[in-house]
């Protein structure tokens, strides 16, 4: 791999003041500055870790901060907050917390603390622990740096564990032997930061990934944390080259036991998904529409060639979520239904023009919910995206002329027919058949007759 000159890789000790003040935004200055200001003030230590101090030293963009103190983080957390003016969450069990400085950043703060294990994939027992101590329990070498903040010695580099060399040697790599076995999700972790930065997983790393895969190291984690390690592989940008190292490494069978094969294809797959899931933003942003997640679009695109009731149980398992689960439910007859409407040749005639009916068309739809029309837009081509979007901006809102009050006082006795009566009316009125509520109540009128026949 060839160096990258926007990497800094500095030796051990080294002062970054500057190169904080460099690469930071001013305002997440003024929030390390705060954390600052809170380790002077309770002279506790403090210091920036993790994958706040990767991605400065990478260049990129650093959006939240991961900060390490050697005491108490949970009263830590609560002086910054004070400091900050925000509330904080704190969560007692980890001792840690997270503070929302202005203008919105994140700070999660993580009392420095030696993690244990009782038994592979459990959660760890934690005590506190020094800097080094917690450094050491870190996943990969390039996560294990640090710069202190307070209360004295500013600015200095910590890396203890050759994190900067890995780093500019583009290396993923664990920091001790039982790292997979202590914490298995590690395994899809690494294999998400190698697709992210484009590295290499060190040889031995990969070894022992291998090893704990095929000992069923992932058997032991719960259903919950493998599901959010996997929401976190189809956030990415390059979520493709992750599914394919997994796959290749024999981690997607073991997780899902052969019920879910990957699509051939998965890139062109999520590229075009991507595309429908812009457009439908697009929309979103001049409507009231409810926001469609990334990742959730490319699980339902990953259902590929899986029956519908395998794949919902799959999504189930892993606790993927209500909008998975609608969706998923979907699949069976609903979403194909749909495409049978939008796609089907048949409902365009010998000219060229569409026989599909604004009712059919609004019928169909609106028992889909978002993300089955992100899924149909991904599959269609600009014509099928015009008549989706002709639902959302001309029909999805059509308020119906008549109601069941009004059948009600026609006398129609309670039962099913009051709601055929009622969609055979709106469904005259999308169609343009009735233009406003006198035309539409003499259609209902003539419908609740004995003798009434369909419009």
């Amino acid at each position: 791999m060839s160096a990258d000159p926007s990497i800094i890789c500095p030796d051990h000790g080294s002062d970054l003041t500057s190169l904080l003040e460099e690469r930071l935004p001013a305002d997440v200055i003024r929030c390390i500055r705060a954390v600052c200001e809170c380790s002077e003030l309770t002279g506790i230590p403090a210091c920036l870790v993790g994958g706040s101090v990767r991605d400065l030293l990478l260049g990129r963009r650093v959006v939240d901060l991961d900060v390490v103190v050697e005491g108490d983080g949970i009263a830590f957390a609560q002086e910054l907050a004070g400091i900050g003016e925000r509330e904080l969450v704190p969560y007692s069990r980890f001792g840690t917390a997270f503070v929302m400085l202005p203008p919105g950043i994140k700070v999660d703060i993580a009392t420095a603390r030696r993690e244990s294990y009782p038994e592979p994939g459990l959660l760890p027992e934690v005590e506190p622990a020094s800097l080094h101590e917690d450094l050491l329990r870190r996943d990969f070498t390039i996560n294990s740096m640090a710069i202190r903040l307070g209360p004295t010695g500013f600015g200095t580099f910590i890396d203890q564990h050759g994190g900067c060399g890995d780093l500019r040697a583009g290396i993923i790599r664990v920091l001790h032997e039982g790292s997979f076995r202590d914490d298995p999700t590690r395994i899809l972790r690494a294999i998400r930061f190698r697709a992210r930065l484009r590295y290499t997983l060190d040889v031995s790393t990969v070894d022992l990934l291998v090893q704990s895969v095929e000992s069923g190291m992932l058997d032991e984690v719960s259903r919950q944390r493998i599901r959010e390690e996997i929401v976190a592989i189809l956030t990415e940008d390059d979520a493709a080259d992750s599914l394919d190292t997994l796959s290749d490494m024999g981690v997607w069978d073991s997780l899902f036991k052969y019920d879910l094969t990957l699509p051939e294809e998965v890139k062109a797959l999520f590229r075009r998904g991507d595309g429908a899931l812009q457009w439908y933003r697009s929309l979103a942003q001049e409507h009231d529409f409810n926001e469609v997640e990334r990742w959730v679009v490319r699980w339902l695109l990953l259902a590929g060639d899986s029956s519908a009731d395998t794949f919902s149980r799959l999504s189930n398992d892993f606790h993927m979520g209500q909008a998975v689960s609608q969706a998923a439910g979907e699949r069976a007859e609903r979403y194909p239904r749909a495409h049978t409407i939008l796609f089907d040749d048949s409902h365009v005639d010998s000219h060229g023009s569409s026989r599909r009916t604004d009712s059919t068309l609004y019928w169909t739809l609106t028992l889909l919910g978002p993300v089955s029309i992100v899924l149909l837009a991904g599959e269609g081509s600009q014509e099928v995206r015009t008549l989706l979007e002709d639902y959302f901006t001309r029909l999805k809102d059509i308020e119906p002329f008549v109601d069941g009050n009004d059948l009600k006082s026609m006398h129609l006795p309670e039962g099913p027919r009051i709601g055929e009566i009622l969609r055979e009316v709106f469904s005259a009125q999308i169609d343009g058949e009735v233009r406003n509520r006198t035309e539409a109540l003499d259609l209902a009128r003539h419908l609740a007759r004995p003798s009434g026949k369909g419009r």
